[in-house]
């Protein structure tokens, strides 16, 4: 797990441990606007919530070679994992953070993403 910066010296991610301690962790993007991209290499459960509903907006296996897009809801999202064989990555106006990217190391695993505005 790495922080990544794009062009500047202003980490455009930053990763902390989460608030439940021990299999999670808040990642902190700078941009309020952005998408979460998973990706499968097994089948994987990956369960995404949002704040003000009550249904997760996405609840599935996906199958070895799927990519899922999640989008933030007030630049906040709470991903869970069920499986390790997956690669979470960080996209701000199409384009892929670089020099970021998760694999979890345990399972179950929630990656809890809170967006920033830029100042």
């Amino acid at each position: 797990m790495r922080s990544g910066t794009t062009g500047s010296t202003v980490p455009q991610i930053t990763v902390s441990p989460g608030a439940t301690g021990s299999g999670a962790l808040q990642i902190n993007v700078r941009s309020s606007t952005y998408t979460v991209m998973v990706s499968a290499f097994d089948p994987a459960w990956v369960q995404a919530n949002v704040p003000g509903q009550t249904n997760p907006i996405f609840a599935h296996v996906l199958d070895a070679g799927q990519t899922q897009s999640l989008q933030p809801v007030s630049g906040t999202l709470s991903l869970n994992i069920g499986a390790s064989k997956v690669s979470v990555q960080v996209t701000v106006g199409g384009k892929v953070l670089t020099g970021w990217s998760y694999t979890p190391t345990q399972v179950p695993y929630t990656l809890d993403f809170l967006g920033t505005s830029q100042s």
